[in-house]
């Protein structure tokens, strides 16, 4: 990912107009542990901008995701309105219902033993005595 630079290279980016002082100044030896102490800065902060990187990414990922969440509960937050409203008829109609079942219930119950024969009625009905009249007629 990132190109070979040399030490001077790094010194004179991070050091700019003190790079050639502090060569100067140092012996060999704490110049080389100068020189070995930047490349590990340097090494550090691609690691870090590689981390920034995939962070940035991930969070851009996330945000498309939650933006995706917000408008699925949107589409949901509707239907539960809609399925509610439904639910409201529906037991109104129900209610309707089971309280003609129930009339019908409670009147079964008061009269339990009884059925149309028993309640006086007869056992023919009106357009039956009507037509035994009528063929009694045509016999005679």
């Amino acid at each position: 990912m990132s190109k070979q630079t040399t030490v001077a290279a790094l010194i004179a980016g991070f050091f700019g107009r003190s790079e050639k002082a502090i060569s100067e100044k140092l012996s060999t030896e704490e110049h080389n542990e100068f020189s070995a102490d930047v490349s590990e800065l340097n090494e550090k902060l691609e690691t870090a901008n590689t981390e920034n990187a995939r962070i940035s990414t991930e969070l851009a990922t996330a945000a498309t995701r939650i933006t995706e969440l917000e408008a699925s509960l949107s589409t949901a937050s509707v239907e539960v309105t809609t399925m509610t409203a439904s639910l409201a008829t529906v037991t109104t109609e129900r209610d309707k219902y089971k309280g003609h079942y129930d009339e019908a219930a409670k009147k079964g119950e008061q009269n339990a033993g009884q059925d149309a024969n028993s309640r006086g009625a007869s056992g023919k009905a009106v357009y039956n005595e009507n037509a035994i009249a009528v063929w009694q007629k045509a016999q005679a």
